[in-house]
């Protein structure tokens, strides 16, 4: 009889070597007086999945060329876990006259076929413990910052010694190049033709698209956050994972050595927002993120919210620029609703001017009362010291469910006192980690409306210190979200990071015009 051998080291079981395995199965073999075929052996693969165990797959192929008429295999789970997979392999070895022992189970399929299924639900179950047992142990190194998957992002390196990220110095290059080329108002694939024009390559030696651009742009790594527990497989036998709710991501500020400043991180999401809003609402003839004039795409008709187009007629001021509602000017008032609504650059420029000095003549008081309040809303009490009460607590119930585990494994608790002591841990972990996240995301918002607060004040300075005529759409767009102007020229103005329940500051104002 020709005896084939089948073992397997997974990734999450890394207890018994192959040696002694091998040593193991030989002996039996002996003892029996069989012909030893072959060993199949898959190191480093879990057994959920066999399309990826190819010596597995090298083992049903000689099973159907008739090379071996005995498989062994130590136990039903070294076979595999999933169910399915599982019970369709053995299926198909027996249709073929394969004779298949599991040792440790006392399982021979020549009198115990009947009982395959049972043991293929208790192998697919035990997977699903260890699969938990991962999960948890994952999400602990996510609550702790930890780096649990040492795979840089362009611009970093792994460094095994810190078990952190390091800034690899030529890559940093081209990563702050990016953002300032987008800042300058360049597209996404506009990047990326330019950087395979200079022959810049990818982490992986590749081709640049947009889609890395975007990926690049989008990613808090490059300001010293470390984001994890973005996604999360669906289940043990289906390796699909699926996205998580941003809420649920897990964010360490200031993990590593910073790249870019998170103010200019700050101004690459705002337009990249802003510009896919104009792209996705692309009607009446509007371009993705056009900066042909002064005031493209910041002002709006405060009557019907379309976009005011500029125009230069000869009998209007000798050709002076002014903006005027683009629906009525295509429509007309009986389908638009409203009169002509109109107005010079000039008098937006004199208005915009006005409201700024009297911000910076009040020392931006309106500007940092809008903040203040937003902060106090969301102000803990000590943040930093209730983050350590709550992460002691978790690795104290990590270690408890830990040392759970192996009294499990041990034989010391029973099943039953095993699962209702784990449920109550696993209670108490959820609930931690819960309280956590919600302090994480108050301490990052206060972060993150510090710095809003600060662009703004910048911003506008920079503005005020320059002649009118230097001022160019893409200065404006730094300190501006939206300015209104409706039939009766009242001019309303929305500044960056404002809520929209403090919309125009109180800036309203009658301006004058033609």
């Amino acid at each position: 009889m020709k005896c084939a051998v089948y073992t397997r080291v997974s990734t999450e079981d890394q207890n018994t070597s192959i040696v002694n395995q091998h040593e193991y199965f030989t002996n039996y073999i002996n003892r029996n007086e069989w012909e030893l075929h072959d060993i199949y052996t898959d190191e480093n693969f879990s057994g959920t999945e066999s399309k990826k165990r190819l010596s597995f797959q090298r083992m049903v192929k000689d099973a159907k060329l008739n090379k071996y008429n005995i498989l062994l295999a130590k136990s039903y789970s070294r076979f595999g876990r999933n169910q399915r997979e599982t019970l369709n392999t053995i299926a198909e070895l027996h249709a073929l006259n394969i004779r298949i022992i599991f040792i440790e189970d006392n399982l021979d399929s020549k009198r115990d076929l009947g009982q395959f299924g049972l043991f293929a639900w208790l192998a697919e179950q035990e997977a699903r413990k260890v699969s938990d047992r991962i999960k948890l142990i994952w999400n602990h190194y996510d609550q702790q910052g930890k780096i649990h998957a040492p795979h840089p992002s362009y611009g970093y390196d792994y460094s095994k010694e810190i078990k952190n990220f390091v800034v690899n110095k030529e890559e940093a290059k081209v990563v702050r190049k990016i953002f300032s080329l987008y800042i300058q108002g360049y597209g996404l694939d506009k990047i990326a033709r330019t950087l395979q024009e200079e022959g810049v390559r990818t982490k992986k030696g590749g081709k640049w698209a947009n889609t890395t651009i975007r990926t690049i742009i989008t990613n808090q790594v490059y300001i010293g956050n470390l984001v994890q527990g973005k996604s999360e497989t669906m289940d043990v036998t289906i390796k699909k994972r699926k996205k998580k709710d941003e809420k649920e991501w897990m964010i360490h500020v200031d993990h590593h050595k910073a790249i870019i400043s998170k103010e200019t991180f700050l101004k690459v999401q705002s337009l990249l927002q802003e510009r896919s809003l104009k792209a996705k609402n692309n009607l009446l003839g509007a371009t993705r993120h056009s900066n042909k004039s002064l005031f493209s795409n910041i002002i709006k008709c405060k009557e019907c919210n379309s976009t005011l187009t500029i125009k230069r007629q000869k009998h209007f001021k000798n050709y002076s620029p002014y903006y005027t509602c683009i629906s009525y000017e295509l429509q007309g008032a009986k389908r638009v609703g409203h009169k002509r609504n109109a107005i010079y650059q000039e008098t937006l420029i004199t208005y915009l001017k006005d409201e700024l000095y009297d911000l910076q003549t009040e020392n931006y008081k309106k500007i940092k009362e809008i903040f203040k309040a937003k902060r106090e809303e969301e102000k803990p009490k000590s943040v930093k010291n209730e983050l350590k009460v709550i992460e002691k607590k978790i690795d104290e119930q990590t270690r408890l469910s830990m040392s759970l585990l192996n009294a499990y494994s041990n034989g010391i608790l029973g099943q039953t006192q095993f699962k209702l002591q784990n449920e109550i841990i696993e209670k108490n972990l959820k609930t931690l980690i819960q309280q956590r996240e919600e302090l994480i995301n108050r301490s990052n918002n206060m972060e993150v409306e510090v710095n809003e607060e600060n662009e703004l004040k910048k911003n506008i300075e920079k503005l005020l210190n320059l002649d009118e005529e230097k001022w160019t759409n893409a200065m404006l767009k730094e300190i501006i979200e939206v300015i209104y102007v409706d039939i009766h020229k009242n001019v309303e103005i929305t500044f960056k990071y404002q809520n929209s329940k403090d919309a125009n500051l109180g800036f309203n104002r009658f301006c004058r015009y033609l």
